[in-house]
């Protein structure tokens, strides 16, 4: 059986795995065999959804010889990766529907051990979890639960990349609010990397990272700046503001700072960090040491400091006009700041 909405020249590339009298049926009667299915609701023709309903699905997959499953799952596999990175799939609705595909087929290979495709789903799941925790959030919790899954089959429960996938989890029950669950998924994924400290030291940062926001937005500061802290010191040696981890750990004290200890220490702390950054890797330009150059100008007009204000502001301007596209929202953002300055100078 097949979707409706699936060109049939699919299906009938596939009869062969039909079990019979369903590889007997010509166009016609596939065409009669989908009305049918339509009229009893057992199929779905909403633009998110061209799929069978899952129950009947399963009862239909169950029921074939476990060979011809396995070719089925197989040739649905080598579909959603075919189609995966094609323009049209990057729109929402359709990024709902391959979700819903790999997820699907993700628990039959599983199912069948079949390693070669799991392999070939791992990323597209990665991507289905980030794409649809916003728009589908449960889709995004069962992709993350399948790669682990699949992860610990392909390379053992103990391999870096079973705990990569375990802090993606955490991450998902971050921005969904569920605290408790995010803590739970990133401490796992910490204790599984804290084992060889020496060879995975960057991904141990990541987590100290993640688990500071997480602290943050449960207003734990004093355990969000311990985290910020161990993170930015794992990796402030050899990186400058321009890598993620260090601006997010950078930005996150100096907020924190500004409101615990006062915006000139706030200041201190982030100009110090701009003279390490060059130190690091140079004098560069990227949007992640514009925006840091932006905050550090917002503080500095609090206190009145018009004139160093204005520079930082300026930095960041120059800076941003020159990496990034004109409709990038940080323009805007700086231009708000450097106003009121212009008009009083």
């Amino acid at each position: 059986m097949a979707p409706a909405g699936i060109p049939l020249c699919y299906i009938n590339s596939c009869k062969e795995f039909f079990p019979s009298p369903l590889a007997a049926l010509g166009d016609s009667e596939w065409q009669s065999l989908l009305a049918v299915l339509n009229e009893n609701n057992l199929v779905i023709l909403s633009k998110s959804e061209l799929c069978l309903l899952p129950d009947v699905q399963a009862i239909t997959r169950d029921n074939l010889a476990e060979a011809t499953a396995k070719k089925m799952v197989e040739a649905g596999v080598l579909f959603v990766t075919s189609i995966a990175n094609k323009p049209q799939n990057e729109r929402v609705d359709e990024q709902n529907r391959l979700a819903w595909h790999t997820a699907v087929l993700a628990r039959w290979v599983i199912k069948y051990s079949l390693k070669e495709q799991m392999g070939k789903l791992l990323k597209l799941l990665d991507i289905a979890g980030r794409r649809t925790i916003d728009i589908w959030p449960d889709r995004a919790i069962i992709s993350h639960l399948q790669n682990i899954q699949m992860s610990e089959i392909i390379f053992g429960k103990d391999d870096p990349g079973v705990a990569i996938r375990i802090n993606n989890l955490g991450q998902a029950w971050h921005r969904l609010g569920e605290f408790k669950l995010a803590h739970i998924q990133l401490n796992k994924a910490l204790a599984m990397l804290e084992k060889n400290p020496d060879t995975q030291q960057q991904l141990i940062a990541n987590l100290h990272g993640n688990l500071a926001l997480l602290y943050r937005d449960q207003k734990q500061m004093d355990k969000a700046v311990e985290f910020f802290q161990k993170a930015l010191s794992m990796v402030e040696h050899k990186h400058g503001l321009e890598h993620p981890l260090v601006n997010i750990c950078v930005n996150g004290l100096g907020r924190i700072i500004k409101a615990s200890q006062g915006p000139k220490v706030a200041i201190d702390f982030i100009g110090g960090v701009l003279a390490k950054s060059v130190k690091a890797s140079g004098v560069k330009e990227h949007p992640n040491i514009a925006v840091t150059f932006c905050n550090l100008g917002v503080i500095q007009a609090e206190i009145g400091d018009k004139a160093l204000a204005a520079r930082s502001l300026l930095i960041a301007k120059k800076m941003a006009q020159k990496i990034l596209p004109k409709e990038h929202p940080l323009h805007e953002q700086i231009l708000k700041h450097l106003r009121p300055l212009a008009k009083k100078t």
